[in-house]
Formats: C-alpha cells, sequence, structure tokens
C-alpha cells in the first residue's frame, strides 16, 4: 500500500480522499431527505425502506448540487395542493409522455396540457384519445397558454414544467418560458386562489432564459398577489390570491 501511494501523486490522493468523504456526506443527506418525505406523508414506509437499502435515490442529492425528486414524490404534491385548496382544473406546460396527467386522473376533473415536441404531442393524443376531459394543445407554452387560461370557469393548479432541457428534441423561443407563461396568466386568470407549482427549481440560476430564484419571486409579487412562496423539494410552490392591478 505504501509502494501505491508512493506512485500516486498527491493531488491525486487528496481528490480521492475528498471523493470518499464527499459520498459519505452524500449518504448522510440522502437519508435524512428520504426521513424528511416520510415524515411529511410524501413517501411511504414501505417505499422508504425500498429506496434507502436498496439506493434507487442515489442521485437525489450530491454534495452541494440537489437533484430532482422521484417523480411520485412530485405527483404526491400535486395532488395535496390539489386537494388542499379544492381545485379541480390541472393545467400543465411540457406534456412529455403524459405521465403526470395519468398520475392525476383522479385527482381533478378538467385538464389542459402543452406540448411543443409534435412527436410527443400525437403520442400524448393517442394516449389519452378515451378521455373527454384531457385537453392537449400542441405549441409553445410561452403564447399558447393565453387561451386555456382565459376559457377556464375556476381556479386552477397550473404544473409549469415547459422548460427546455438538453434531453429535449424541439426548443422554443425561450429555454424557459416561464416569464411569459406567468404574464400569461396574470393576464387572463380571473379565479383565485390558484396555485402555480414551477418544477427544476435547481436550473433558475440566471442562465438560459431562467432567471434567478430572487428574480422569479420579484415578477410573481409584481404580476400577484402572493399568499405564499416556498421552494422546496425542486419545486416552487405559489399561492396567489388575486393579481396586482
Amino acid at each position: 500500500m505504501t509502494l501505491i501511494k508512493k506512485l500516486i501523486p498527491d493531488s491525486l490522493l487528496t481528490w480521492i480522499r475528498r471523493r470518499r468523504e464527499q459520498k459519505r456526506f452524500s449518504s448522510i443527506l440522502q437519508l435524512q431527505s428520504m426521513k424528511e418525505l416520510l415524515s411529511e406523508g410524501l413517501i411511504t414506509k414501505r417505499e422508504f425502506k425500498k429506496y434507502t437499502s436498496q439506493g434507487l435515490l442515489r442521485h437525489y442529492i450530491d454534495v452541494g448540487k440537489v437533484e430532482p425528486p422521484p417523480h411520485l414524490v412530485k405527483q404526491r404534491i400535486i395532488a395535496r395542493y390539489g386537494s388542499e385548496y379544492s381545485l379541480r382544473t390541472f393545467i400543465e406546460t411540457g406534456t412529455y409522455k403524459g405521465e403526470m396527467i395519468e398520475a392525476q386522473l383522479k385527482n381533478f376533473d378538467s385538464f389542459y396540457s402543452i406540448e411543443i415536441d409534435g412527436a410527443l404531442f400525437e403520442k400524448a393524443k393517442n394516449k389519452f384519445v378515451n378521455y373527454d376531459n384531457v385537453n392537449l394543445f400542441y405549441g409553445d407554452s410561452g403564447s399558447s397558454l393565453k387561451p386555456i387560461v382565459k376559457a377556464i370557469k375556476h381556479p386552477a393548479l397550473f404544473w409549469l414544467d415547459g422548460h427546455y432541457s438538453p434531453n429535449d428534441k424541439v426548443k422554443g423561443a425561450k429555454a424557459c418560458p416561464i416569464i411569459d407563461e406567468l404574464s400569461c396568466i396574470k393576464d387572463n386568470l380571473k379565479f383565485y386562489p390558484s396555485v402555480l407549482l414551477i418544477d427544476d427549481a435547481r436550473l433558475f440560476v440566471g442562465k438560459n432564459d431562467y432567471p434567478t430564484t430572487h428574480q422569479l419571486e420579484w415578477y410573481l409579487n409584481d404580476f400577484f398577489i402572493v399568499e405564499s412562496f416556498e421552494l422546496k423539494y425542486d419545486i416552487f410552490r405559489v399561492v396567489v390570491v388575486n393579481q396586482r392591478p
């Protein structure tokens, strides 16, 4: 072992030790996060044991970087807000494969979702062809959201997940159209209180059309009378009770 150490540069040995410490620290953070999810009822005891024993969430938290929580957790957060505020209308930007709509079919009465990728849009149409309460739209959510919001007759839960990612094949006018989406909602929403859940909060660092968290909060307070603003589990959670004059 001593001979091996002599053959390895000190800088590399330091890096190896640092990585070991990071992995140990990451495991501690992961366990703490799982316990928090369990205490909030976002995962069951059975899921907690499964995730922690099999390491299925080893990428959930890494040192210095928050990763997306499991999709199941996001589904339950949406269902919880819908129930708490008695919201029966679900509006989504970024249909993707329709997984979130599918998960919420029992929790809302009406669904509206926008997808900019034509191939994904057609697949989603086929998937929900027998659901009269699922309304799908093809287009850029920065502009296509306006007529949807204008037409609804009840407060709604908005799941804003229409941002571009490297895995996407189609990009809209902006990588992150969130400010345009919020402007559409502000100008056309007539029913409150409504809930805005904005996904992928970790990406809001002021680059590639993404505002910073501070800028996003400023826009929200400029557009709406905000009852609450919270960032947790990679989701901005905003309850708005009216628009600003």
